[in-house]
């Protein structure tokens, strides 16, 4: 089981410089300028933004980007929430779903009677795209 220490050396890498490289590979972020827009403080504006209040004004996270070193308005945020936005953020997402899964595993005594252990679970997460990103039949 990972440590707290852990989860934070992880989140700090994959919210930072790995967001900042997935930012220039989806095509997020064409050009780096100093105080503007980065996959780092653009992946951190809006994943803390929705932790501290889920239904989140533009404005509330412009306020929130300010902490996250960047400044910018309401309507760049909103110009920025683009196809390759949903692309970025989808591919940070992937990448720390990842990295959880390839800890290792708890050993927790009483799971050793069992050859395998299945969870069901009917929870989903919506999120609201302006972009539809399957993939389309050619």
């Amino acid at each position: 089981m990972m440590s707290v220490s852990q989860i934070e050396e992880a989140l700090r890498e994959i919210m930072g410089p790995q967001a900042d490289e997935l930012a220039k590979k989806t095509g997020f972020m064409r050009r780096k300028r100093k105080g503007g827009v980065a996959g780092s403080n653009f992946v951190q504006t809006l994943v803390f933004g929705w932790l501290a209040k889920g239904n989140v004004t533009v404005g509330q996270l412009t306020q929130m980007a300010q902490n996250c070193h960047l400044t910018i308005t309401g309507s760049g945020l909103h110009q920025r929430l683009t196809k390759e936005a949903a692309e970025f953020l989808q591919q940070v997402l992937a990448k720390t779903t990842s990295y959880i899964m390839k800890t290792e595993a708890a050993d927790i005594p009483v799971f050793k009677r069992f050859q395998a252990i299945i969870l069901e679970d009917s929870t989903t997460i919506s999120f609201l795209l302006r972009y539809d990103l399957r993939p389309q039949a050619h």
